[in-house]
């Protein structure tokens, strides 16, 4: 998970469209990191590839599970929302999710999980790693995440992507 530099809100109005009253703004600030998961595969071939895709994964799967813990889903899993430190002299490689514009609570305020009917207005994520239930509009939970892991994991192997269309899988 990134380290916040700072948090807060941010209180606006905009007279000059025509606002009345005031709109709140959450913002985070992030640590810059060195480099995006696609572009620090470019270049990489055959099993050094593999390999390093592996170990992005077992990262992000301990990283989804504390997004997860905090009753979160993340919603927009793709190479570009995953960021690369690197430490040359050990090749240990450090990974961290931004960008949790899309994330939402797969719990109530009650404490009770989303119902698996419940949908949304309008898509939120990312088309090409998506899953089936976010491609149908219903309201994520914790294996939209992984499903959509899953699929960015066989993108980032094969450069293909993972399709499902009517009870039908295909590479594209």
């Amino acid at each position: 998970m990134p380290k916040l530099v700072d948090y807060g809100t941010l209180v606006m109005t905009n007279f000059r469209r025509g606002d009345k009253e005031p709109k709140c703004f959450s913002y985070y600030i992030m640590p810059k990191y060195e480099v995006t998961l696609e572009d620090y595969l470019k270049g990489l071939k055959g099993v050094k590839k593999a390999i390093y895709v592996l170990e992005v994964a077992i990262q992000l799967v301990s990283i989804m599970e504390l997004v997860h813990k905090s009753n979160r889903t993340f919603n927009d899993l793709k190479p570009e929302n995953v960021m690369i430190n690197t430490k040359y002299a050990s090749r240990q490689i450090s990974v961290f999710l931004i960008d949790f514009g899309f994330a939402g609570k797969f719990i109530d305020e009650n404490g009770k999980h989303i119902s698996e009917n419940e949908t949304l207005d309008m898509f939120l994520g990312n088309l090409l790693f998506a899953s089936p239930d976010q491609m149908n509009f219903y309201k994520t939970s914790r294996k939209d995440d992984i499903q959509s892991l899953f699929y960015m994991v066989i993108y980032l192997l094969n450069n293909q992507a993972f399709v499902c269309r009517k009870d039908k899988r295909y590479l594209l």
